[in-house]
């Protein structure tokens, strides 16, 4: 295989190119990175199935999300 595209295995872009060669690799490589972090999430939490930690790692990415939000309202431009 030649040089894979930048956006490869990137979690930050979305590809909307329907002939990459590369698309399928790529989901899999963004794949194996997600259930990595949640593995190793879960190692660190011991919080037990799958599940319950995507819902935790939910719920704190929406915390961050709405922190984020409240403190750019706050210092307007």
């Amino acid at each position: 295989m030649g040089k894979k595209k930048w956006c490869f295995g990137r979690e930050d872009v979305i590809c909307m190119t329907k002939d990459c060669k590369y698309m399928s690799d790529c989901v899999q490589a963004v794949w194996q990175k997600k259930m990595a972090r949640l593995v190793q999430k879960g190692r660190v939490d011991g919080t037990g199935t799958l599940p319950k930690l995507k819902s935790k790692l939910k719920k704190e990415e929406r915390a961050l999300k709405k922190s984020a939000r409240s403190v750019s309202s706050e210092n307007p431009r």
